[in-house]
């Protein structure tokens, strides 16, 4: 059993955590749940040897102990899988996997492929084909999750940590990873699991512990592990349902492709967004996403076919001129992709704002900045704070005010609010409705179908680099989105090429 007591953490005027209790038994599976912001990441943090607390006991069995780098903590049995990834991309699988089992062996041999060995093993039980010999650099999102979480597990720890680790997952693996954590609770483990999808805290959780702005708000036992009372104690207050109060252009297309094709493939993409419209992108995790609004955004090759924007062609294959013709991407992964994690809001916000000639006016930059984060709803004292003292829904809304501070036409948005709480994603979803409302189209990946059906005015889902359906009105279900991803097809006609 590990318990914790009195846990309280500050980062200057902000109070992370105060005054926290908590308790994790023996084969528990526990989830910690609460908006972003509520000091989650924090607490395992701490527990983790990450962070060193302010004031507070940790005890292992009853016996008092203090962690002050994740060494210390992983020698004690307690292992994080961070919500940031911490892969070393230069190093190939096999050598990431095994890093936390070969650090007290550095004065005696190692067997290679003993190393491999173990390492197949691992990943064969996270029901994940990986070449072990491979550099990290070359795995996607999905894989090099799958690789930190071998990482935590190589070492057999008693107590096992997920920090959002999910939350790059799709669907089948999410279910594999789950069940892998149910078989390792029969023999022994216990975890500690931090997720946003509510469904995977019902589902697999014995217990769930809440907290808000820092502080203890309520615990759920397994039977009252209900949507509804975990979202009442997570945000305490009523998150309201949408409903659209414009109406879509019925005009010429604000975005049209025709013929899009991806550098390396020989399929075509063409779709159109209308003035005013939110259009869903839905599939499997692989199925052409985030390449079709890589493609558009022009920081993935393209080798053919033509994107508008209100008309006039976007020259592909090149990122300035399609900001500069309307077009701006949100991406996937906002701590590689979306932000500088080492600089500021400020910096952050101002990215592309610097004049490639001239002087940079850094008290108009930074009014900007809090103009812009003020108006975006994020939580701030400081925009020369550095970005990663912000949640992550707090840093996904820098991202997304980045985006729109040039007055695109087109938003992308490739899955908005991953690693999002349930109160920051309203958030969101007001955000890109009232751009929505203002005549913006939207084109939104996601691989949330609550999110897509409960946002989008039409979808499109596509399967293995095709768009395959074109659902509006009634056909929008999440039956015939699940059907056209995995390739099926629809008894009535809907869309085909």
């Amino acid at each position: 059993m590990i318990s914790l007591s009195g846990i309280t953490k500050t980062y200057g005027a902000v109070t992370a955590l105060c005054n926290i209790d908590l308790t994790v038994n023996r084969a528990e599976i526990l989830a910690l749940a609460g908006e972003n912001g509520s000091g989650k990441s924090t607490l395992v943090k701490i527990l983790s040897g990450v962070v060193v607390p302010d004031s507070g006991t940790i005890r292992i069995e009853g016996k008092p102990v203090a962690f002050h780098s994740p060494l210390e903590a992983l020698d004690q049995g307690i292992a994080l899988v961070a919500q940031e990834l911490t892969v070393l991309p230069h190093l190939p699988v096999y050598e990431n996997v095994m890093l936390p089992f070969v650090r007290h062996r550095t004065r005696r041999l190692v067997s290679r492929s003993n190393l491999v060995a173990r390492t197949t093993q691992i990943l064969d039980e996270l029901g994940v084909q990986i070449d072990p010999y491979l550099p990290v650099s070359r795995l996607g999102p999905v894989q090099q999750t799958f690789v930190e979480i071998a990482k935590a597990l190589v070492v057999e720890p008693k107590l096992l940590i997920l920090d959002e680790a999910t939350s790059r997952l799709g669907e089948k693996e999410v279910d594999f990873l789950l069940a892998l954590i149910k078989r390792l609770q029969a023999r022994g483990l216990s975890t500690v699991m931090i997720t946003h999808r509510i469904i995977e805290m019902t589902s697999t959780a014995d217990r769930a512990v809440v907290l808000r702005d820092g502080a203890f708000a309520g615990e759920l036992p397994q039977e009252r592990l209900r949507e509804h009372e975990l979202v009442n104690l997570m945000v305490g207050r009523e998150i309201v349902r949408r409903t659209k109060d414009y109406a879509v252009s019925a005009a010429a297309p604000r975005l049209s492709v025709e013929d899009l094709q991806l550098a390396g493939t020989h399929k075509r993409l063409t779709l159109d967004v209308q003035v005013g419209e939110i259009v869903g992108l839905a599939g499997l995790v692989g199925a052409g996403r985030t390449e079709l609004l890589e493609a558009l955004a022009g920081v993935r090759r393209v080798a053919g076919g033509v994107v508008t924007v209100d008309g006039a062609r976007v020259p592909v294959n090149n990122p300035r001129r399609a900001v500069l013709c309307g077009l701006a991407l949100v991406p996937e992964d906002r701590h590689t992709q979306g932000l500088i994690i080492t600089d500021s809001i400020y910096e952050n916000y101002e990215l592309g704002a610097v004049p490639w000639l001239g002087f940079v006016n850094r008290t108009r930059g930074r009014l900007r900045t809090r103009t812009a984060m003020a108006r975006f709803g994020v939580k701030t004292s400081n925009v020369l704070a550095p970005v990663t003292s912000l949640s992550g829904g707090n840093q996904q809304k820098v991202v997304i005010a980045r985006a729109l501070s040039k007055n695109p036409s087109v938003l992308l948005l490739d899955e908005p609010t991953r690693g999002v709480d349930i109160g920051a994603r309203d958030d969101i979803y007001q955000i890109i409705e009232e751009q929505a409302r203002n005549g913006m189209a939207v084109l939104l990946a996601s691989s949330d179908l609550v999110e897509i059906l409960g946002i989008c005015d039409r979808v499109l889902v596509m399967h293995e680099g095709e768009v395959v359906g074109d659902l509006r009105g009634d056909l929008i279900s999440e039956h015939n989105i699940a059907l056209l991803s995995a390739g099926g097809k629809l008894e009535s006609h809907v869309y085909a090429h």
